[in-house]
């Protein structure tokens, strides 16, 4: 039930634009400055110029795997949240405006092999 609602608020967030895919976000220590200019340039991105004046609830950052450096260096950013795929559930996804999956293929595998597991359990 939960896969499923997940699925549900992430194809709304698709429709109406606020779902986006990036290939890689890494730093090779954590810096807020660093962290900054990425919101920045994803704020030109049409239909995110919130990422860069939201006070509150702007973006739920989701990687593939865990990235401590990432983590640390938009921890000082109120507006964003920043955890690996397979902690997105229905209500993250509901709270934040905007959400970022970093490494999409690698991403989406991780919540397909999610589905498939509750799949499984349900069956049993």
């Amino acid at each position: 039930m939960r896969t499923q609602a997940l699925y549900s608020v992430l194809s709304k967030k698709h429709k109406d634009g606020e779902l986006l895919f990036i290939d890689a976000l890494t730093f090779e220590a954590p810096k807020a400055t660093q962290a900054h200019d990425v919101l920045a340039t994803l704020a030109g991105v049409k239909g995110f110029e919130a990422l860069g004046s939201k006070k509150h609830n702007a973006a739920y950052v989701a990687l593939a795997e865990k990235d401590v450096n990432v983590q640390k260096s938009f921890s000082n950013f109120g507006n964003v949240k920043v955890s690996q795929i397979t902690n997105l559930n229905p209500v993250e996804a509901l709270r934040y405006k905007h959400i970022i999956i970093v490494a999409p293929e690698q991403s989406l595998k991780e919540l397909e092999n999610r589905s498939v597991k509750a799949i499984k359990k349900k069956t049993k």
